[in-house]
């Protein structure tokens, strides 16, 4: 968990230094975002690589509805299952990993 923050803090440093702020967004946030609108939990990886990867997403909604808009639901019951979709930004392929939830 340390190195995920760790990871975390330095992600914000870079997106700061190309546009000169860094979003506050915290991975929490998503989660909770993201398993409200569309019950999806994204894992804190996934989070971080989205922001580096696209820095518009300036926002725990926009990163949540990103998320959301990028995995399909399990048919039938909720799936605990691993799940990974992608998410492609300025030509970069994002893996988004995570779990359905109830």
């Amino acid at each position: 968990m340390k190195i995920l923050a760790i990871a975390a803090v330095a992600v914000a440093a870079q997106v700061a230094s190309c546009s000169g702020t860094a979003p506050n967004i915290s991975t929490s946030s998503v989660q909770s975002l993201a398993a409200t609108a569309c019950k999806f939990a994204p894992t804190a990886e996934t989070i971080i690589n989205m922001v580096a990867a696209n820095p518009a997403l300036a926002t725990a909604e926009a990163v949540a509805q990103a998320i959301c808009a990028a995995v399909v639901p399990p048919v039938g019951l909720v799936s605990a299952a691993p799940v990974v979709a992608h998410y492609v930004v300025n030509g970069k392929d994002v893996a988004i990993s995570g779990t359905f939830v109830k």
